[in-house]
C-alpha cells in the first residue's frame, strides 16, 4: 500500500538482526509415527542502526504426512519486541506528526503480534521423499496492543494481515 501520510513519516535505517534459535521436537505424536510436533524460540538483536532492539519469537509447529504424496501442517507463533523496535516502526514524534498529519504516538515494547498459518504440499513425482513438490501456504497475523493502536496501523493500515504463497521444491 502506498500511503502519502506514512511516506511523509520518513525512512528508517536498515536493521541487521543477528540471533539464535533453540527448539525441541517429537516425531510420532498424534496421527502417525511420521508426524512431528515441535516448539522453538528465536531471539534476534539489531546490530546496526535500524531499531537497536530485540525480537523474541516462540513458535509451535505440527506437520503430518497425509500419504506418500501429500503433507499438511499448521503453526502458531508470536513476537515480543523491545522498546527500540516499537519506537522506530510504530511511534510518531512531533516532527513526523507535523510532516504527516498523523497524531503524536508513543509505542511501548511488548507483544507485537500472533500468527497462525497452514501449509500443504503435494508431490508431483509421487513421493515426498524425493523429486518435485508443489507447496501452498496461508498465514494470518494479528497485530496487538500499542502496535495495533498506532495511527500508522489504526488509521492508515490494518491490524489484520494475510499472506498467501505458492512454491515449488525439489528433494533428493
Amino acid at each position: 500500500m502506498d500511503d502519502a501520510q506514512v511516506r511523509a513519516l520518513g525512512s528508517v535505517g536498515t536493521a541487521i538482526e543477528l540471533g539464535g534459535y533453540v527448539g525441541i521436537g517429537k516425531t510420532g505424536v498424534i496421527t502417525s509415527q511420521f508426524d512431528r510436533l515441535s516448539a522453538s524460540l528465536s531471539y534476534r538483536k539489531d546490530v546496526a542502526s535500524g531499531h537497536k532492539s530485540t525480537v523474541l519469537a516462540p513458535t509451535i509447529n505440527y506437520v503430518t504426512p497425509l500419504s506418500l504424496r501429500a503433507i499438511a501442517g499448521v503453526f502458531v507463533s508470536a513476537e515480543r519486541v523491545g522498546e527500540g523496535y516499537a519506537d522506530r516502526y510504530f511511534s510518531i514524534d512531533q516532527g513526523q506528526s507535523l510532516a504527516s498529519g498523523l497524531p503524536i504516538y508513543n509505542a511501548r515494547s511488548g507483544w507485537k503480534n500472533w500468527t497462525l498459518g497452514a501449509l500443504a504440499g503435494h508431490s508431483i513425482s509421487g513421493d515426498l521423499r524425493s523429486g518435485w513438490q508443489l507447496f501452498g501456504t496461508v498465514v494470518y497475523r494479528k497485530l496487538l496492543n500499542d502496535f495495533a493502536d498506532s495511527p500508522i496501523v489504526a488509521r492508515n493500515g490494518s491490524s489484520n494481515q494475510w499472506l498467501g504463497a505458492l512454491g515449488v521444491a525439489y528433494s533428493f
